[in-house]
């Protein structure tokens, strides 16, 4: 198992402890948790939706500075 694994199933954990906590003892989280996990929803729709039609992502474009030490 990678760290990487271990490290998804340890915020998984802990996200569904926040998540129980907000629900039962702690109304004051109940408004932050619903918004992480409805922008984690959107998030992972939108990069399942851009899987499922094949839309490839843009290489990033950088202008190199001129290195030649002239000023025009």
């Amino acid at each position: 198992m990678t760290y990487t694994r271990i490290g998804f199933g340890f915020l998984g954990l802990v996200a569904i402890v926040l998540i129980v906590l907000a629900f039962t003892s702690a109304p004051g989280l109940k408004a932050p948790i619903i918004a992480f996990v409805a922008l984690f929803v959107l998030v992972a729709a939108g990069n399942w939706l851009n899987h499922t039609l094949g839309i490839k992502r843009k290489a990033q474009e950088f202008e190199r500075p001129d290195r030649t030490g002239r000023d025009d």
